[in-house]
C-alpha cells in the first residue's frame, strides 16, 4: 500500500527504554536480556512478579528474524509449545521496543543493545 511520500519518522517511535527505571515494564512488552556467554536474548513478558518475571523466548539475532522458540510439550512429545522461562528483573537491559513489520530488530535498538 502507497501512502504518500517518504518522511522520516520522529517522536516516540523511535524511542528506547533502557534498564534504569523498570516500572514501566508491562505484560506483552519485549525485553533484551543478559546472556550467560554474551548472547543477545530476547523474550516477550507473560508475567510480572517481584523479584522476576516470565517470558516466551524468542529465536534469532541482529540480522535475522526473531520468531517465538518452541519446546516440545511434556505431556505430548509430538506438539511444540511456546519455550517460557522467569529470569530475574535484574538481568533486563531493554524493553518496550518493537520489531520491524518483516520481525527483525530496528537500527535504533540494535545500536543501543551493541552500546
Amino acid at each position: 500500500m502507497y501512502a504518500g511520500p517518504y518522511q522520516k519518522v520522529t517522536g516516540t517511535t523511535s524511542r528506547v527504554i533502557s534498564e534504569c527505571d523498570i516500572s514501566g515494564l508491562e505484560n506483552g512488552h519485549l525485553v533484551a536480556l543478559r546472556g550467560d556467554t554474551n548472547n543477545l536474548l530476547i523474550g516477550r513478558c507473560i508475567t510480572i512478579m517481584e523479584e522476576e518475571i516470565e517470558v516466551s523466548w524468542c529465536d534469532g539475532s541482529y540480522t535475522t528474524i526473531w520468531q517465538p522458540s518452541k519446546m516440545k510439550d511434556p505431556n505430548n512429545p509430538r506438539k511444540l509449545v511456546d519455550w517460557t522461562d522467569k529470569v530475574p528483573k535484574s538481568s533486563i537491559i531493554l524493553y518496550d521496543f518493537t520489531f520491524t513489520s518483516t520481525g527483525r530488530l530496528r537500527k535504533a535498538t540494535v545500536d543501543h543493545l551493541k552500546s
